[in-house]
């Protein structure tokens, strides 16, 4: 059952209640009410295209009780689309540690990427030593990486990072 009202200036116009069973006539109704209303499934491109950079953040602060001298932490992030090309260790790098500026040429505030690269920019780090951007198991994925880092003395630690990743 579904009952429509419509205000107008201050007015409520009732309109007539209809019953309906099933998606089709659901579907009718919406037609006829709005006869000029199109939806059409969202759906964002297969993967990234050539040149395009995606940015996003990385990164965490384990309980304080939760890491020991030494403890590895990692850290991971999802692409917001698929990358066109499957990423690797080689090319997941974290900004003055495994990358290069030739690679990694931006910074925290403004990340960049050469194409084909994920760049980590470090911007809020604690009792925290930073190991390498990762893809798990040496294996390849084209969704997402990880950022890998070891609590120093154990205690609180964290590290925040800004990423870019540019399509090849």
């Amino acid at each position: 059952m579904v009952a429509l009202a419509l205000v107008l200036g201050g007015t409520a116009v009732a309109a007539t209640t209809v019953t309906y069973l099933t998606k089709t006539s659901g579907t009718t109704l919406i037609k006829h009410l709005a006869p000029t209303l199109t939806v059409k499934k969202a759906r964002g491109p297969a993967a990234l295209a050539s040149g395009q950079t995606e940015y996003g953040t990385i990164g965490s602060q384990p309980p304080e009780t939760g890491t020991g001298a030494g403890d590895e932490i990692g850290d991971n992030a999802s692409l917001p689309f698929r990358a066109p090309v499957a990423l690797d260790n080689e090319h997941v790098q974290i900004a003055g540690v495994d990358g290069t500026p030739t690679q990694c040429p931006g910074t925290a505030a403004a990340p960049s990427a050469a194409a084909g690269y994920v760049c980590i920019y470090p911007y809020s780090q604690s009792n925290a030593d930073l190991a390498a951007g990762y893809i798990w198991s040496s294996q390849t994925s084209k969704y997402g990486f990880q950022m890998s880092w070891n609590s120093a003395s154990g205690g609180l630690s964290y590290v925040f990072a800004n990423w870019a990743y540019k399509a090849p």
